[in-house]
């Protein structure tokens, strides 16, 4: 393990970006109102959402176990000219000396999963931090945050400590349209965080 501080900041982008028919029709938008034609994601494109999810959050991992630090993955749909983005980039920074400030060194991280349309999105972000040294994972913090005006928004987030050298951060997101219904979303992030000061994306998922 590095004698060096670590001050890293982390981002994971993921976004599902749609065009067309693509979750949202946008054919009939009043000029007045710009009232948007709310139409749900079929599950056949929910299905192929999260088949590509699923091959992203591997491609993304393998990269991450390889010790790359800016990694990179997408996939296109098919019902999008848009494709499916999932981004990790991480910045050291070091003291003027070099040498550790401290035992422990401390790990930012920021995920989201989202639907960006313009007008009718939603986003689930699950950010925070933790202390790692000498293979254990010391204290940590998350916070959950749900954002977009066309729902009722709620969540469930919880962190799980599997042993000295692991925690489970698991959020649950439900998001309900107002003016819809019955259109809802469930959406899920699952991270684990290790005492080598690394991390694991186990499940991103929009149902």
């Amino acid at each position: 393990m590095s004698l060096f501080k670590r001050v890293v900041k982390l981002l994971f982008v993921f976004g599902l970006i749609f065009s067309g028919i693509a979750g949202f029709n946008t054919s009939k938008v009043s000029a007045d109102s710009k009232e948007v034609n709310y139409q749900d994601l079929t599950s056949e494109q929910l299905k192929e959402i999260n088949e590509k999810l699923e091959e992203m959050k591997n491609d993304i991992n393998l990269q991450l176990s390889e010790g790359k630090e800016d990694v990179f993955s997408s996939r296109k749909v098919s019902f999008s000219d848009e494709p499916l983005i999932m981004a990790f980039n991480s910045v050291d920074n070091f003291n003027g000396n070099g040498f550790a400030l401290a035992a422990q060194q401390k790990k930012n991280f920021s995920g989201y999963v989202a639907n960006t349309f313009p007008g009718a999105g939603f986003k689930h972000t699950v950010s925070g931090w933790f202390l790692y040294g000498s293979g254990k994972v010391g204290n940590y913090d998350y916070d959950p945050d749900l954002t977009g005006p066309l729902y009722s928004k709620s969540n469930s987030t919880k962190a799980n400590r599997l042993d000295d050298s692991v925690v489970r951060i698991t959020s649950s997101g439900t998001f309900k349209a107002l003016k819809y219904a019955p259109v809802e979303y469930t959406t899920k992030v699952v991270i684990e965080l290790y005492g080598s000061g690394t991390y694991r994306v186990v499940t991103a998922k929009i149902n």
